[in-house]
C-alpha cells in the first residue's frame, strides 16, 4: 500500500517508501509545466532522501 497518494489533473502519483509510481491518465502528453509539478511534489515528499521515479502508462491496443 501506498503511504500517500496524490491526484493530479494528468497523473496519480503513488508514494512509497523509496520510490514513486506515476500512473498517467489515458490521452494526456505531458510537458515540461507537468513535469515540474511533480519534481517539486516529490520533493517535497521525499526532502533529500534519494527516491526512484517509475512511470506506469497502459498502451490500449486497437
Amino acid at each position: 500500500m501506498p503511504q500517500e497518494s496524490i491526484d493530479l489533473h494528468f497523473t496519480t502519483l503513488h508514494f512509497y517508501e523509496n520510490y514513486v509510481i506515476s500512473q498517467p491518465k489515458e490521452g494526456v502528453v505531458i510537458d515540461y509545466s507537468e513535469v515540474a509539478d511533480v519534481i517539486k511534489i516529490c520533493s517535497e515528499f521525499y526532502g533529500n532522501k534519494e527516491f526512484v521515479y517509475l512511470s506506469k502508462r497502459f498502451m490500449i491496443s486497437m
